[in-house]
């Protein structure tokens, strides 16, 4: 199921549908940003450690979370969850999640 588009005040926003038991809402965007199912190893660690679910995620951290694991996979370097939050924190705002970046950490 995905989201229909919707503008309040001009702004675009997406509005998600209630899903049908058993399935969950995905963002274009989500899709677009590089999630693909079955999640990898480290994006269902990312996930369950932060205590959020694939639709609580916001495209910006999908965005996230996928560039580290390509910059890793690039680099030869192992995917890493406490790697991951050195350079970012998790912030959970209502029923949205997302990742910022920790001051000091670059990419």
């Amino acid at each position: 199921m995905v989201c229909l588009p919707w503008r309040v005040w001009s702004f675009p926003l997406l509005v998600p549908l209630s899903p049908p038991p058993g399935k969950i809402v995905v963002y274009l965007k989500t899709l677009d940003a590089g999630i693909r199912f079955l999640l990898t190893d480290f994006q269902e660690e990312v996930l369950q450690k932060d205590g959020c679910s694939l639709q609580m995620l916001t495209p910006n951290a999908v965005n996230k979370v996928v560039a580290f694991e390509m910059i890793c996979r690039a680099n030869g370097y192992l995917m890493d969850y406490i790697v991951f939050k050195f350079f970012f924190r998790f912030c959970a705002t209502g029923d949205k999640c997302t990742f910022s970046i920790r001051r000091g950490g670059t990419v």
